[in-house]
């Protein structure tokens, strides 16, 4: 009953109208209420649903992560290609057409240009990679900075090697910060297509080994910390620079592409494509560590010399053998047909060279700290 009065009131109905539209009004709130009621059911009901949906759905996704495990440790060692002489190559040039088509590049245009409209995360990331990029002059320069005071016994700190490695991590930063940010926005855009989900997992595969080599790069330039801090050979540094360059302009770009094909959700297309490249990736990796590691031309010459009876020089053909013949084989094998051993194998291969030359890093910081 007040809810009628309430409603004839807002209305401005004069009372003598009222008595007659009473019945109506009230007629209608009670099926307002019940029709209220009935949504609230049915809201209730659907979250129960989604509830459950999302409960099954975490479900499905431990047991696929379980089967990827599962698989895994036991594919590692099954064919899944066939062998490069049995290979199908009418499928090289579809891969290349899918990969350079104009149209699919336009649609990695439309959504990265879709997301500086919607995503305000993308540009929190490119004003981050544009204030490092704008404070790259002073970087080097404090870095370089951090050096002077090791010319005197009185001036010289640990801190200083610290602080320079601090800097060079953050002046390796950017570009690669920028790849991944691409990915990111490729393969989590709601306008995302297949190629450019293929593209946005290619940019950020591609992300962290770019960071590394920038970051070891830059840990050997002129005044940087492997020159002034650890006190390398000058001849040592440019050998790595010059390595670590060619490696960024010749692995990195192989592997993106790799990466993207692998990642087109089309086995037609990567088949005999991924097959090759994973192979040319490894016999790259293999010619690089064939010329890095030469025990008389390579970065370890100067070690070896001072030691010549050491067990690291004794022993010279049969790390220099393993350190080439790894990858080279790895190469064989993909061409065998096992793409996918070829490929996790490569993997950890390369996760465990990024190790090495973390320890290396490590240890001569140590060593610098002692002395």
């Amino acid at each position: 009953q007040q809810a009628v009065d309430e409603t004839l009131a807002e209305a401005g109905v004069a009372e003598t109208e009222g008595a007659a539209l009473r019945p109506a009004i009230q007629e209608q709130l009670q099926r307002q209420r019940e029709l209220l009621g009935r949504l609230i059911d049915i809201q209730e009901s659907w979250q129960r649903a989604i509830g459950d949906l999302d409960f099954k759905a975490n479900q499905l996704i431990d047991l696929v992560a379980r089967y990827d495990d599962f698989l895994a440790e036991r594919l590692l060692w099954v064919r899944s290609d066939v062998p490069v002489f049995e290979q199908h190559f009418g499928a090289l040039p579809k891969a290349v057409q899918w990969l350079l088509s104009p149209e699919h590049w336009w649609e990695v245009f439309g959504v990265l240009l879709s997301q500086t409209l919607t995503s305000p995360a993308l540009w929190l990331g490119l004003i981050v990679v544009l204030l490092l990029l704008s404070r790259e002059p002073r970087l080097r320069r404090r870095i370089r900075d951090h050096a002077e005071p090791l010319r005197r016994i009185s001036t010289d700190r640990f801190g200083h090697t610290l602080a320079a490695l601090g800097l060079t991590l953050l002046l390796a930063a950017p570009w690669p910060l920028l790849c991944a940010l691409i990915g990111w926005q490729l393969g989590g855009s709601l306008q995302a297509t297949a190629f450019t989900k293929a593209i946005g997992q290619a940019f950020i595969a591609v992300a962290v080994p770019f960071y590394y080599l920038r970051a070891f790069k830059l840990l050997c330039m002129n005044g940087g910390v492997a020159d002034r801090h650890f006190r390398w050979s000058s001849s040592t540094l440019r050998l790595l620079s010059r390595y670590f360059q060619i490696t960024a302009v010749a692995l990195l770009p192989l592997g993106f592409v790799t990466a993207a094909v692998a990642n087109s959700g089309s086995p037609g297309l990567s088949g005999a494509f991924v097959q090759f490249a994973i192979a040319l990736l490894c016999l790259g990796l293999a010619l690089l560590t064939a010329r890095l590691m030469h025990p008389t031309a390579g970065v370890l010459k100067d070690v070896l010399a001072e030691h010549p009876r050491g067990w690291p020089n004794r022993t010279r053909f049969l790390w220099y053998t393993i350190l080439v013949g790894v990858p080279a084989a790895l190469a064989v094998i993909a061409l065998a047909g096992y793409v996918y051993t070829a490929g996790v194998l490569l993997g950890s291969l390369v996760g465990e060279l990024w190790l090495a030359l973390i320890l290396i890093v490590v240890h001569q910081s140590i060593v610098r700290w002692l002395i």
